[in-house]
């Protein structure tokens, strides 16, 4: 498919009040991440089968984005998404098209792995957390409250950027791109934590 699929006769509202909020399914793994580095609250994981996240969807109000046809088939995915089943570029594309997601980008203000908001710290509070070289180097920092990893802007922030400004190129980006956000930090491994 070429585009994004909206359910049978199920039109998704544009623009949206407030960011729109996803639940995700196996399928679009990769999507899922950088949905989440972009700062879109992301429910993503294998305890999801096609019944959990029709009934989180469901219950929640998230947008279930997909590649399965079946599942934007059953009645019951009242607020689905079918997007390409491979190709980043061209998931986003799609997801973009149909959302207008842009004015709601905001990168690096959630956990990649728990999908929690990113808090800040302040410098003293991160000093015993992390290396003292990147103490050092580094400005800003955040954690995450729920799983306590470290974040902080590192060595791959250009890499991660230059990805995302392929992403920014498209339709409906956010003008403010290299901006920081609210002080919250390019995620780093955290297996470093002290």
């Amino acid at each position: 498919m070429n585009d994004a699929g909206l359910g049978p006769d199920r039109p998704v509202v544009k623009p949206f009040p407030e960011p729109p909020r996803f639940v995700v399914d196996l399928m679009l793994g990769s999507l899922a991440r950088w949905l989440r580095i972009l700062g879109f609250d992301t429910q993503f994981g294998p305890d999801f089968d096609d019944d959990a996240l029709i009934r989180t969807s469901n219950a929640t109000g998230r947008l279930l984005l997909t590649a399965d046809r079946g599942l934007v088939a059953r009645p019951a995915a009242r607020r689905s998404v079918q997007l390409p089943p491979s190709g980043l570029d061209r998931q986003w594309t799609s997801l973009n098209h149909a959302l207008s997601l842009g004015q709601w980008i905001r990168p690096f203000t959630r956990c990649q792995v728990c999908n929690v908001e990113l808090k800040p710290l302040t410098r003293d509070r991160a000093r015993e957390r992390v290396p003292p070289h990147v103490f050092d180097s580094s400005r800003s920092f955040a954690e995450c409250p729920a799983c306590r990893r470290m974040f902080w802007p590192g060595t791959h922030r250009d890499l991660i950027l230059n990805r995302l400004g392929l992403l920014r190129a498209l339709p409906e980006s956010h003008a403010d791109w290299d901006r920081p956000h609210d002080e919250a930090a390019i995620p780093r491994d955290a297996s470093r934590t002290i």
